[in-house]
């Protein structure tokens, strides 16, 4: 059941990036490509995309939290009467 439910996981996530990459690859006027290629680009690069992506955005989140927690301390610093 655990072996079902993991393969459903990555078959989705496959799916959500290769379908994104292919339509990158329709834009760009990179087909007809052949089945063999097709394949690859789904099941082994579309999980790097969608892990890619989510790095990215984590990291983006971050900086802007990391910003955040900057501008409220420069705001203390100044605002409460205490020089920098």
């Amino acid at each position: 059941m655990i072996i079902i439910a993991a393969v459903g996981a990555y078959l989705t996530i496959a799916l959500t990036g290769g379908v994104w990459l292919l339509t990158e690859y329709i834009q760009a006027g990179a087909l007809p490509i052949s089945t063999k290629k097709f394949f690859i680009v789904i099941l082994l690069y579309g999980p790097l995309v969608v892990l890619a992506y989510g790095l990215l955005e984590a990291a983006f989140e971050g900086t802007i939290m990391l910003l955040i927690r900057f501008a409220k301390y420069i705001y203390r610093r100044v605002f409460k009467g205490r020089s920098l």
